[in-house]
């Protein structure tokens, strides 16, 4: 299960950037029946294995716009623990979105989606 929501993930972010919020809606739309306390904590932990494995990469923008400031690994792992990120933008507002690297692309274009298996660090 898990595999499959990081493929999904993984695929959504290289056709255009994912909003942190937006992880946390395909936690839920693939385990409906669990808490809102569980899909974050599940949300975190998936965004944690995309960003260590290099498989993705966080950056501050402003709803709405093309404008990307990439976030250095650091910075992006202490983002991804703070709720706060975790919520969607009005427009115009700064916001944290998720992109496929392209190790990301390589990774989940040559892995089929239930045998995608997330490499712990």
């Amino acid at each position: 299960m898990t595999g499959n929501i990081l493929y999904r993930l993984a695929a959504g972010s290289i056709i255009r950037p994912f909003g942190l919020w937006e992880v946390n809606w395909e936690v839920y739309a693939a385990m409906h029946c669990a808490s809102e306390y569980w899909i974050q904590k599940e949300a975190i932990e998936l965004m944690s294995t995309l960003l260590w494995n290099e498989w993705a990469k966080l950056y501050l923008n402003k709803w709405g716009t093309d404008e990307l400031i990439e976030l250095p690994m650091g910075r992006a792992l202490q983002v991804n623990q703070v709720q706060y990120f975790w919520v969607a933008p009005k427009p115009g507002e700064w916001c944290i979105v998720m992109r496929c690297t392209e190790k990301g692309e390589k990774h989940f274009g040559e892995t089929h989606a239930a045998d995608a298996e997330p490499v712990r660090p």
